[in-house]
């Protein structure tokens, strides 16, 4: 039963944003007076986004996940005003959305042994994450409290709040169709860098540190509104192959022509990235959908793509001369000089974390070890993907910890929606749960586990696909309402 607006509800809800406004007030006092002006603009729109999540908790989930895509790309134009940490927006989100729920709900919250499962093994990462605290090799509380946020602590939260908060279909329609409409919006973005040119902000940093990993023979790989081209462009593949098998099952005319939309951005978008790891996703989901999907159409279909995708990648030389096609095509080039200097990088790692079962510690790698501990050799020494990172942070106990829970979500996750009885969310959720397949992959060459919005995605994939018994009762519980 949900509590009313009165009573200790509202003065729960009063004493929060008047918490708010006074640490808003008491870090606004410390601040240079440009600082000032943009922050009290932030202060009022926390208080008033507050508000809006506690009159209805969904609504919370709904502003992580669309704020999440273009977070970090804004993060480019914020710097010429304040350099602020903006994940810490999310955080704030996920906290009030929590506070909001509860608050909301005085029901007793029933989880079933699907998400109870998962959130034990999720638990255990997270746990896992917080030891590395300890960890004598640490760079520091800092750099660990913001490798763990997005690692660990994001993976263990958003599914939580996915059980309680997007229990119902209407919003894993919601989540697929935010998906698709960013995918034609970056794509659209995307096509406007190459062909109109990058405005002033995106030149500046293309001049500057971009430079290094976004131009290819001189030109530039798109990044659209993301952090860079590795997440648009395995993002872009990622919703491409997940429309592409909604569309190939059963769905209405107006939806197709979305989907096609969605996928003719998608696709266009990723070979725009040149982001050449990102084209392993669809391979690796088609195969997962093939294997899960009854019928001899569904099966063959998928295989007949797979195998013209890879006939076309790695047996022919049509479009070569096109820069960003070479490039994706390297991927099947294991001769290649860039994939060389990875495996130089792991036979090095390999040598260095010999005595180091538990790691260097979480942040020692990457961006955070450069802005932390830039002298280390784990910060000298790039990850260049996220389970070689995972690897070099937590250990070879923490990657086989992590690979063995990515295989219970996938193992799982399949026995789960290929038991679902509802046609239309079982298509959903199996598309979905291939596509996480294949995003899961990618992780073996690109570091973008644990950045927006792909962190979010992968999290709320988990949740929906883990909650899908409860979400099919209650759209059987609705079909047969009169």
């Amino acid at each position: 039963m949900q509590t009313s607006f009165s009573g200790t509800n509202n003065i729960l809800k009063a004493f929060v944003i008047l918490l708010l406004a006074v640490v808003f007030g008491y870090v606004l006092a410390f601040l240079e007076n440009d600082k000032v002006i943009i922050l009290s603009f932030a202060a009022l729109f926390a208080i008033v986004i507050a508000i809006f999540i506690f009159k209805k908790p969904e609504n919370g989930l709904k502003t992580i996940l669309i704020l999440s895509f273009p977070l970090l790309g804004f993060k480019r134009y914020l710097l010429q005003y304040v350099d602020y940490p903006v994940g810490t927006i999310i955080d704030y989100l996920i906290v009030i959305t929590f506070i909001a729920y509860f608050i909301k709900h005085e029901e007793k919250i029933k989880l079933g042994k699907n998400e109870k499962g998962i959130i034990l093994v999720l638990f255990l990462w997270l746990l896992y994450a917080i030891l590395q605290a300890f960890n004598p090799d640490s760079v520091g509380p800092i750099a660990w409290i913001l490798a763990t946020r997005g690692a660990a602590i994001y993976l263990f939260l958003i599914p939580i709040l996915t059980f309680f908060v997007f229990n119902k279909f209407k919003y894993l329609q919601f989540f697929i169709n935010v998906i698709g409409v960013f995918a034609i919006l970056s794509g659209i973005k995307a096509i406007g860098q190459i062909y109109l040119g990058l405005d002033p902000i995106e030149q500046a940093w293309i001049d500057s540190s971009g430079k290094w990993t976004h131009l290819i023979w001189g030109k530039v790989r798109a990044f659209s509104f993301y952090s860079d081209a590795a997440v648009f462009g395995d993002l872009q593949s990622f919703t491409f192959v997940l429309f592409f098998m909604l569309l190939i099952s059963k769905t209405s005319t107006r939806q197709k022509y979305f989907y096609l939309s969605v996928i003719f951005f998608s696709l266009f978008g990723f070979i725009l990235s040149g982001t050449r790891g990102a084209v392993y996703i669809p391979f690796i989901a088609l195969f997962l959908y093939g294997l899960i999907r009854k019928g001899f159409v569904s099966f063959f279909a998928t295989a007949f793509v797979v195998l013209l995708m890879f006939g076309f990648l790695n047996y022919t030389n049509i479009g070569q001369s096109y820069p960003k096609i070479a490039r994706v095509r390297s991927a099947f080039n294991y001769k290649d000089q860039s994939f060389q200097v990875r495996m130089k990088n792991q036979e090095l790692l390999w040598d260095y974390l010999q005595d180091k079962p538990f790691g260097g510690g979480a942040g020692s790698t990457a961006y955070y070890g450069r802005r932390f501990a830039p002298d280390s050799f784990l910060a000298k020494t790039p990850p260049d993907s996220f389970y070689v990172r995972v690897w070099a942070e937590y250990g070879i106990v923490g990657l086989a910890l992590l690979f063995g829970i990515i295989m219970y979500i996938l193992i799982a996750g399949a026995i789960i929606v290929y038991q679902l009885k509802t046609k239309e969310l079982k298509l959903i959720l199996v598309a979905l749960w291939a596509a996480l397949g294949g995003l899961f992959f990618v992780n073996l060459g690109n570091n973008i586990f644990s950045q927006f919005p792909i962190i979010i995605i992968i999290s709320m994939s988990i949740g929906f696909i883990f909650n899908a018994k409860q979400i099919e009762s209650f759209l059987l519980k609705d079909n047969h309402t009169p």
